[in-house]
């Protein structure tokens, strides 16, 4: 009998490969974690190159099972979307530790699963999401000039597979439809057409989404939504759906304080686990208390990572409220990215200031050497001061907080006109209550 998901939770946390959890998973990782010495059972399970990328490296695949019905996963076609990488080679590695477990057994004299990884290394090695030709694969289904491309494609004719799940991660950025909050897991049974038919393959596509979201629903209620589902004919998911094969994307979202998506590669580790379960019964057919096209859709660009709600701001044009969202470009630049009412805009973060008022903050000077820690950063805070001028050489820097030295801006627009990084200080009669340092928020106490 398949194990309750208490037991499945277990059986994960002992197969889990601890030194994956970090924020990029590089060709080397795939290659040390699919080393010979752990393929000894070759009628259970064994692996193969089935190509090359662009720059010459190879794209492996690992076959688990011996039944009659295939299965195809790939993952990290885009290089720079590593979470199911991660998820998959800890089903492999659950597949090596559980092989004797009879309902293992069971499901794996059924199906056989063909699992690629990683198909785009070049892009993995470099953390993009393109191939070293620049080439977006998932835009190369119908024009076949990426060698992964026509790797795939290989896949799609030889192996013939019943079910295809498409593996990705999308922007932290969607929120759920009708919410504030991330999708964690979005889910998709893409077209196979232009007029966005229903044949039997994609209806049993969305029948599987169904069961595997019915056996997760404690874990997925209220975090969950469906992909945006136009017909591509560039995306490999929607020529598999063309070519017969249903066909599921999976899309890995973030969460509040996750940045490394460990929640989003557990939850793709239990779905996948799940709907090889319903695959091998075909009991994908049976679920009837959840409806696929009930899922809320996926808003882009709906979060941003910080807002600030309500900030007043006096001008000596206005006086006036705004709402301010920022922005991480990346690991040191945030940016404001939008201003004025962003009621719709949900964040990761959000300050309520409907009490705080706007000001640029002062220049403190350096003339003498100061140990620049934590409790010195915020009495300069308390006493207006958030910028540096003078000898900057001077400060002993203990703290990851930085030192700031470009000028204020009279109001937060002046930031964003300018593309700089937001720093100012937020008050409550007249006494300092926050601060943006570069667009990171420092609340004092």
């Amino acid at each position: 009998m398949f194990p309750e998901n208490n037991v499945l939770e277990q059986l994960y946390s002992s197969a889990r490969i601890a030194q994956l959890d970090k924020p990029h998973v590089f060709p080397q990782d795939v290659l040390e974690h699919l080393a010979d010495p752990f393929f000894v059972d070759t009628d259970f399970m064994s692996k193969q190159v089935v190509g090359h990328s662009y720059l010459g490296q190879p794209i492996q695949m690992v076959t688990v099972g011996k039944g009659n019905i295939a299965i195809l996963f790939w993952s990290q076609m885009h290089g720079d979307e590593p979470t199911a990488t991660a998820a998959l080679l800890d089903l492999i590695q659950f597949f090596q530790q559980n092989k004797i477990r009879p309902w293992l057994n069971e499901i794996l004299d059924k199906v056989t699963l063909h699992i690629v990884p990683m198909l785009n290394p070049d892009g993995a090695q470099q953390q993009t999401r393109e191939n070293a030709q620049g080439i977006d694969i998932n835009r190369d289904a119908a024009a076949l000039q990426t060698p992964e491309g026509k790797v795939l494609k290989s896949l799609f004719d030889n192996i013939k597979p019943l079910f295809a799940f498409n593996l990705h991660d999308q922007s932290k950025y969607y929120r759920i439809e009708d919410t504030l909050k991330p999708v964690e897991m979005a889910f998709l049974a893409p077209a196979g057409d232009a007029q966005e038919s229903i044949p039997e393959h994609r209806c049993n596509a969305m029948k599987l989404i169904a069961a595997m979201l019915s056996d997760m629903s404690d874990e997925l209620f209220a975090k969950v939504a469906k992909y945006q589902d136009s017909y591509s004919p560039r995306a490999f998911g929607d020529l598999a759906c063309s070519q017969g094969i249903a066909c599921v994307l999976i899309e890995s979202g973030a969460t509040f304080n996750d940045s490394n998506r460990q929640n989003a590669r557990r939850l793709n580790f239990l779905c996948l686990l799940h709907s090889i379960h319903h695959i091998a019964e075909q009991s994908y057919n049976k679920v009837l208390d959840f409806d696929y096209n009930s899922l809320p859709f996926n808003i882009e660009n709906g979060l941003s990572d910080l807002i600030i709600r309500g900030l007043n701001v006096d001008t000596v044009n206005a006086s006036f409220s705004v709402d301010v969202a920022i922005k991480q470009q990346h690991q040191k630049l945030a940016l404001i990215s939008e201003l004025g009412d962003l009621q719709q805009l949900g964040a990761y973060e959000v300050l309520n200031a409907h009490n705080f008022s706007y000001a640029p903050g002062n220049t403190f000077e350096v003339n003498q050497p100061i140990d620049l820690n934590k409790d010195k950063y915020i009495s300069l805070l308390r006493n207006g001061f958030c910028r540096f001028s003078g000898d900057i050489s001077l400060i002993n820097q203990l703290t990851d907080w930085p030192i700031i030295k470009v000028p204020g801006e009279s109001e937060p627009a002046g930031f964003w006109r300018k593309n700089m990084p937001p720093t100012w200080l937020m008050l409550f009669n007249d006494q300092v209550k926050a601060a943006l340092l570069e667009g990171k928020l420092i609340v004092l106490e």
